[in-house]
């Protein structure tokens, strides 16, 4: 009986102008219930559980001093939260190329020891680039011209800025592991983790976040591109209050600012 319903419902209304209208508002609020479009702030993103989440897991493992990595620090907005979360026992890496943006990171936390800015950006190659941005300590500033047509922002600005492979950095600094990397670089997110092919290969990474979002059309890159290169990873939608495991279908391709959990199934 069910079946016949369903399609005869297919038949009388998939696909026909009638409906298109009900449909476009079933999809807006598919999407804004799948947590898509509230990825702006850390407050609102889910982003908080996420911390707590991850806390308890490496407390679990025996890590009370977790080595986490800000890529796309800004001014210390995240690096704020993580501090509320984890406190002082924690080694902060927080990494802002834009130099306006560092000077006020760096003084914003110049009594806190456990953060520890670095004023260059994290990629898959070790190199100068153009920083692209519309105002001093512009939150959407990326190395990719970005233009967004719906909100008419252009990134009209530029300046040069060092690029640096997490591989490396962390060879230079003897940082055998990081338990917490998140990355919100406009668009360059794929960038670090090819930077970081050698760390993620051995295993020495526990958990990954990454934003996503319309400025990855800028950058050509995909949901696919992420699953590829997280090998050995579950991966994970982050929403308001938990995590939903995700498996790639071409159905993930929605570029509206949202953010991704990846989580190392076997621990080094």
């Amino acid at each position: 009986m069910l079946k016949r319903w369903l399609i005869a419902v297919e038949y009388r209304m998939i696909g026909k102008m009638r409906w298109q209208k009900m449909f476009e508002m079933l999809h807006r609020i598919g999407i804004r219930g799948q947590n898509y479009m509230r990825g702006h702030t850390v407050e609102s993103s889910g982003e908080v559980w996420v911390m707590n989440y991850i806390k308890r897991h490496l407390r679990d493992e025996g890590i009370n001093k977790p080595v986490v990595f800000d890529v796309g620090a800004n001014s210390g907005q995240y690096a704020d939260v993580l501090l509320t979360v984890f406190g002082n026992e924690m080694e902060c890496h927080s990494f802002e190329p834009a130099s306006a943006t560092f000077q006020a990171l760096q003084q914003h936390f110049s009594h806190q020891p456990c953060v520890v800015p670095h004023a260059l950006g994290l990629g898959k190659d070790n190199l100068e680039l153009d920083l692209h941005f519309n105002h001093e300590g512009s939150t959407i500033a990326s190395l990719y011209p970005i233009y967004d047509l719906e909100q008419q922002t252009k990134l009209t600005r530029q300046e040069t800025i060092s690029i640096r492979r997490l591989d490396d950095f962390c060879k230079e600094r003897a940082l055998a592991r990081i338990d917490f990397l998140k990355i919100d670089v406009e668009g360059a997110e794929l960038d670090v983790l090819l930077g970081a092919t050698e760390m993620l290969a051995d295993g020495k990474i526990r958990f990954v976040q990454f934003e996503f979002g319309p400025n990855n059309m800028s950058s050509r890159t995909y949901m696919k591109d992420f699953f590829q290169v997280l090998k050995g990873f579950k991966m994970y939608r982050i929403c308001q209050d938990g995590i939903r495991e995700i498996r790639y279908s071409e159905m993930l391709e929605i570029p509206l600012v949202s953010n991704f959990l990846a989580i190392r199934e076997n621990p080094a």
